[in-house]
């Protein structure tokens, strides 16, 4: 094997490493997104609906005071 094999075969393995490293990144990445998005929406859902409960609950309220 000469000299300009082995180089290109280093060059090769150093950048498959690299691509396998930041494939792992960019899974752990996109992981922590959805556990951050998810936990928001959530969130957010349950502020909605405890809106929308609330004001049910005053409709009814005003509805049975001034009926």
């Amino acid at each position: 094997m000469n000299k300009l094999q082995k180089i290109a075969l280093v060059a090769t393995a150093t950048l498959a490493s690299s691509a396998a490293f930041a494939e792992g990144e960019a899974a752990a990445a996109a992981e922590s997104f959805q556990t951050f998005f998810s936990t928001g929406a959530a969130a957010i859902g349950a502020a909605m609906l405890t809106a929308a409960f609330v004001a049910v609950g005053w409709k009814w309220l005003k509805g049975m005071a001034f009926s």
